[in-house]
């Protein structure tokens, strides 16, 4: 029941992408990513799409102030390197992004290693 919801929600979020006033972990794109990210299971390849929206999502984030101050589509956030409004918020979701990468990589190595 609760996988059935989860893949509703992070669906509704990929296709509305309801948070979008920047980068940020509070209202922005980090916000968006972060919560389906940390529904990864790497070893559970039933949800490897997760990661997928996720980092799409965080890549997005690279396109908004104060990574790129040129942007008309996001507004420059009134704290652009606080955790919730800008940058910090945004790293702090790559870094969960890392650690969720690595663990993936590990798994598939691990699973392509010959069993003796």
């Amino acid at each position: 029941m609760w996988g059935t919801a989860m893949d509703i929600d992070t669906e509704a979020v990929w296709k509305a992408a309801i948070l979008s006033k920047g980068g940020g972990r509070c209202h922005g794109n980090a916000a968006n990513a972060l919560p389906i990210i940390l529904l990864f299971e790497p070893c559970d390849r039933s949800t490897d799409k997760l990661l997928c929206y996720g980092l799409v999502m965080l890549l997005e984030a690279h396109n908004t102030a104060p990574f790129k101050s040129d942007s008309d589509r996001y507004r420059m956030p009134d704290h652009p390197h606080s955790l919730f409004e800008g940058l910090a918020g945004t790293v702090w979701a790559w870094a969960e992004a890392c650690i969720f990468l690595e663990a993936k990589l590990r798994t598939n190595a691990r699973d392509q290693t010959p069993r003796v």
